[in-house]
């Protein structure tokens, strides 16, 4: 009798476990009259696309409670990114503009782009190149070696669609084209990106995550999508999931996948492409933009609610 009271009891621990892996911590810029979009987290540091409201900028020292650095007005900022010394904006109409924040005593805008980079919607850093998903516009890439002096040196025009998200690996690109699909363009020559294949799109294909030759497709309401893309001119369907809700952004760490869709936060177990399993969610208000912390806090832009701050026990 003692063996199977103790059989019991450690499966009722093993269950509480499953259902306590995402933790809210809590949130910032939740007043209500902030629009929060996107956000990237790298070096203990956020930065924070918040439309109209423009930039905002955070110490992550302390990761669940976020200190404000700066904040700078934009035209409409749609998305951000930022290595150790500038902050990278898509700021829509405003164009592709740089601010160096080395010195915080003294940020200030270091260059802008506005000429051909017209409706800038998202931002990739890869090897001091910027891959900037500028809508009908297609893709545009940029030599961000020097800050003060950034390079116009590849367009790529889609045919279709909208470019949403760009992610780069090989010497291949990887374009989120919203109902368009995926395009797949050959950058080795980057003043010349030539088109490879397309990944149809069952519903929206709004962002992607690329690691270790496969791809990840945020479909929307047709869930999340995997793809083989060892040869990129020839992807190879692997699998997908579907949890019932939207899929909008997606990022990878580890064996998970973490997912704002849109009323939720998902946290997908990715550690087997070929049998995938919802680990758990949580409700995340109006879940947009995510980034994530290398020792796995996750920050989730949620429109009007704020910057969602969550924790896993992972």
């Amino acid at each position: 009798m003692k063996q199977y009271i103790i059989l019991i009891m450690l499966t009722v621990i093993v269950f509480i476990g499953i259902d306590a892996q995402i933790i809210e911590e809590g949130h910032v810029l939740d007043g209500g009259s902030i629009d929060v979009l996107e956000t990237y987290v790298k070096y203990d540091r956020a930065s924070v696309a918040c439309g109209y409201d423009g930039l905002y900028f955070y110490d992550l020292t302390d990761p669940v409670n976020p200190v404000l650095i700066f904040n700078y007005a934009t035209n409409r900022a749609l998305d951000c990114a930022h290595d150790s010394a500038f902050v990278y904006i898509a700021d829509a109409s405003g164009g592709f503009v740089i601010l160096n924040y080395s010195d915080t005593s003294n940020i200030h805008t270091a260059a802008v782009m506005n000429d051909s980079i017209t409706g800038a919607r998202r931002i990739t850093l890869k090897n001091n190149y910027a891959y900037i998903a500028d809508g009908n516009n297609g893709m545009h890439i940029v030599d961000i070696t020097d800050g003060y002096n950034p390079q116009h040196i590849g367009h790529y025009s889609i045919s279709a669609g909208s470019a949403r998200k760009v992610q780069v690996n090989n010497g291949s690109a990887y374009i989120a084209c919203q109902t368009a699909g995926v395009d797949i363009i050959d950058i080795n020559d980057k003043s010349n990106p030539i088109f490879i294949g397309n990944i149809p799109a069952l519903y929206l294909n709004d962002d992607i995550c690329l690691d270790n030759n496969y791809l990840y497709i945020a479909d929307s309401d047709s869930g999340m999508t995997i793809y083989d893309v060892s040869n990129p001119g020839s992807p190879i369907f692997i699998n997908r999931i579907v949890t019932g809700n939207s899929s909008l952004r997606i990022l990878k760490l580890y064996d998970y996948l973490y997912i704002a869709a849109f009323g939720y936060l998902e946290m997908i177990d990715v550690s087997s492409v070929f049998s995938l399993s919802l680990f758990d969610d949580i409700q995340a208000y109006y879940a947009k933009g995510i980034g994530l912390s290398d020792d796995g806090y996750i920050y989730v832009a949620e429109g009007t609610s704020g910057l969602g701050i969550y924790s896993t026990s992972m």
